[in-house]
This record gives C-alpha cells, sequence and structure tokens, in this order.
C-alpha cells in the first residue's frame, strides 16, 4: 500500500449528504476528502425536491433557477377510478420555507452539489471505491481503490454489473473523523447488516422516462410543475416532469416484485398517463426493492452516518434529499467545534443531538407514510378538503418538508396519535 494520505474528514459518498457535509466542513477551512464510487454525471432516483431543501442548496451556492430544472409549486393527489382530485400548492403553508421547490434531473443536479463542494476547497475523488474501514483511537484509515468501469449497482437496472475491484491498486486515506453519506449498504452499516428493513410501506419501485412529450401535455405539466401521485389499487404511481419535456414516471408497490408486464399494464390503465405521454418515446425499465430501512449503527466513536447512509422512507412524500441536506449541515455544526478535541471525536454519543434532530423528520415523514398505506389518510386528507385551514396549512408545511418547528398543529396531532401505530425504529419513540 502507498503513502498514507491525510485529512481531517474523510466523506464517503458525493451524494447530497456528502456533498454538503464536504461543502460545509471546507467552507470552514477544514481539510476534507470526499470519496465518491461513481463517476459523475450518473443516473440516480430521487428527482423531485421540497422547499426546505433550497435554503440549505442557497448556502452551497447552488441555484437551480437556471433553465435545467423544473419550477415545482406543489403535490397533486388522485384516484382516477372516482375522479376524485386534490392540489396542494406550497403557498398555503405556515409562513417560513420558500413557496416552491424544483423538479430536478438527478446527474444533472448531483453535479451541480459536487461542483459546489469542489469549489468550496473539498478534495474530491470520483470513481474511488472504499474496500474498508479501521477505526482507532487517533482516528480512521480508509483502504481504497479506483472503481472499475462499467454500469454500477446505482443505476437499478436488472443485471448491471462491473468488474471486479483490482485490490493491486489499493491505496490509503487517514483521517480525524468519517462520515457515511455512502447511501444504502454504506460502510457503517458493515454492508447492510445493520440495517432494520421498515414494514408497512411501499416495497418496490419500477420506474422509467418518457421524453419528447407533445407541446400541449408538455404545457399542462409546467404549469404548476407538481409531482402527481396517482392512487392504485396496491400503491401509487408517481409523475414528475424534467426539464426537456421529459417525465419520470414510476409505480411504488406493496408486494415484493413487479414484473415489466404488470408495471407496462398497470401504467396503460391510466387515462392521464395515456393522454400525457401520447407519442413519446420511453426508456428502459428501472428497479429498486426492499427500500425502507434504518441504520442500527447510525453513530458511534469518530464516525457519523448521514442522508440514505441512516436510513429511508418511501418516497411517496419525497423527503430523501430533504433529511440528506438537513443532517449534513447539522453535523457539521456539530464537528467543526470539536474537530481538534480528540476526546470529543471518540465520544460515541457526539451526534446524539443530530439523532434526535433527524428524528423528528423520519418520525414525521413515517407516520404519514405509514397513515398513506394502512389508514384513511388518501381519503380523509389528502383527497378531501380540509375543513379547518390552519389543519390544512400544517399537513402543506408538511409536504413541505418543514418539520422542526413547535406551532403546527396537523404536525402535533398526528405524531401523538400514532406514536403507537409505526413498527419499531430508532426513531419511533421520538418526542
Amino acid at each position: 500500500m502507498n503513502a498514507v494520505q491525510q485529512y481531517d474528514v474523510a466523506v464517503v459518498g458525493g451524494g447530497p449528504a456528502g456533498a454538503c457535509m464536504a461543502a460545509c466542513l471546507a467552507r470552514a477551512g477544514v481539510r476534507v476528502v470526499l470519496l465518491e464510487r461513481e463517476r459523475f454525471p450518473r443516473f440516480h432516483i430521487g428527482e423531485s425536491l421540497l422547499p426546505s431543501c433550497l435554503p440549505p442548496l442557497q448556502r452551497m451556492g447552488v441555484e437551480l433557477g437556471r433553465g435545467n430544472h423544473v419550477l415545482k409549486r406543489g403535490a397533486a393527489f388522485f384516484d382516477e377510478r372516482t375522479g376524485e382530485h386534490n392540489y396542494f400548492g406550497f403557498d398555503e403553508a405556515l409562513p417560513g420555507l420558500p413557496e416552491f421547490a424544483y423538479q430536478v434531473d438527478r446527474a444533472v443536479f448531483d453535479c451541480e452539489l459536487l461542483d459546489a463542494a469542489r469549489r468550496a476547497g473539498a478534495t474530491v475523488r470520483e470513481g474511488t471505491t472504499v474496500l474498508q474501514h479501521d477505526i482507532d483511537d487517533s482516528g480512521v484509515t480508509l483502504a481504497i481503490a479506483p472503481t472499475p468501469a462499467g454500469p454500477g449497482p446505482d443505476e437499478c437496472l436488472r443485471g448491471a454489473s462491473r468488474p471486479a475491484l483490482a485490490r493491486e491498486g489499493t491505496t490509503a486515506v487517514r483521517a480525524r473523523y468519517l462520515v457515511d453519506a455512502s447511501g444504502r449498504r454504506g460502510v457503517s452499516s458493515r454492508g447492510g447488516r445493520e440495517l432494520r428493513s421498515i414494514t408497512g410501506l411501499g416495497r418496490v419501485a419500477s420506474f422509467l422516462h418518457y421524453g419528447g412529450l407533445a407541446e400541449s401535455a408538455w404545457a399542462e405539466l409546467i404549469e404548476r410543475g407538481e409531482v402527481r401521485v396517482l392512487r392504485i389499487d396496491d400503491g401509487w404511481i408517481w409523475l414528475i416532469p424534467l426539464h426537456d419535456r421529459r417525465l419520470s414516471v414510476g409505480v411504488v408497490s406493496r408486494r415484493q416484485r413487479l414484473p415489466d408486464d404488470e408495471l407496462h399494464a398497470t401504467l396503460a390503465a391510466s387515462p392521464m398517463l395515456a393522454r400525457l405521454t401520447a407519442g413519446a418515446s420511453v426508456t428502459g425499465v428501472r428497479h429498486v426493492g426492499d427500500y425502507s430501512y434504518a441504520n442500527l449503527a447510525a453513530r458511534g466513536a469518530r464516525y457519523v452516518a448521514i442522508g440514505d447512509a441512516a436510513g429511508f422512507l418511501d418516497p411517496v412524500f419525497s423527503s430523501g434529499v430533504a433529511i440528506a441536506l438537513m443532517s449534513a449541515e447539522r453535523a457539521a455544526q456539530t464537528l467543526l467545534p470539536v474537530l481538534h478535541d480528540a476526546q470529543a471525536l471518540a465520544d460515541p454519543e457526539l451526534m446524539a443531538p443530530l439523532s434526535e434532530a433527524t428524528a423528528v423528520a423520519y418520525r414525521s415523514f413515517h407516520t404519514i407514510a405509514h397513515r398513506f398505506y394502512n389508514g384513511r389518510l388518501i381519503d380523509n386528507l389528502l383527497l378531501a378538503s380540509a375543513p379547518d385551514q390552519r389543519m390544512r396549512a400544517g399537513l402543506v408545511s408538511l409536504l413541505a418538508g418543514d418539520v422542526w418547528r413547535d406551532d403546527n398543529r396537523f404536525q402535533t396531532a398526528v405524531l401523538s396519535a400514532t406514536r403507537h401505530e409505526l413498527p419499531p425504529t430508532p426513531w419511533s419513540s421520538a418526542p
């Protein structure tokens, strides 16, 4: 193994959580290296942002309103079988956040965030796989190697694989602290062994893109740019407009597996989708399954897991990037004052305040997602007119990702009512 490279902090993973964490640290003068397995741009799902994403992105110096992304003003829910539908505009929320968000092409968006980390001064190494990590009394050592060329597991394509790593090219990185932002099966979860699956939500998502939409369909979709959620028998369909007249469409099912022929039959049964995609081209199908989980080892001596490495919920309310950015900023704020305090860095409870903050977000989104699948949330609220406008504003605030406030009557009521309904998770007993 060649000479060990020295840094203050090593961040594993270059998605939103890792890029934001690296940018926050580098901006404060920290020597930080970001190790990303893939080579950007690369495909990734998670295209619908929430208004709560915009403040941390602005602090990173990332401006999304430049034509590569679609302005998103809210969310709409439909039951095509009954004709019921409802639209929730972000301008109806309790005051505090922007009244809009964006639908993003993640290949473009993630590059923008990674570039922001570089501009802040972080050392970014793409195409670098972390083989293992060892934590000792004074820091962490990571064995790394170049990632072979070829499609990776993030592509979500069945049968995608790449050649085995050439371990003779292994080198090492040494840091005072490790930030695991590497997603599911990250370095802190020991290859997935520390992950607990969350039951009661969707089990598989199958998705594709339609391109070359007709002008009339595109004009309809971008008028408000909302994400559309279509109710089906055993789950739901998402419709997300993306730039260049494309439409991201996914089916989330509670079944273990959704064969391609059943996926296409489900999509063909939607009059709205048939109308919007008439004459459009279509990409191949991608799949991801059993994606709802919690990392039981999300913090410890000299390390913390953030973003998808800490946990992920059902995509129905688009919470993933919002929680990732929040957890990155809060983790950086906790780490910066103690970065040269060996005793503090070795304290496994250093990031306990971060865990408490993220628990509020996870439990809030978990609660409404659980009720979406297992209760009457969609009938009583998402497809109905709320008689209490203050409660409706609270619901919209939750849909906007504004979950860290004490004046949201809707959030307080829902969390209190469902305290004992959720399956056990690290956040199920959060205050």
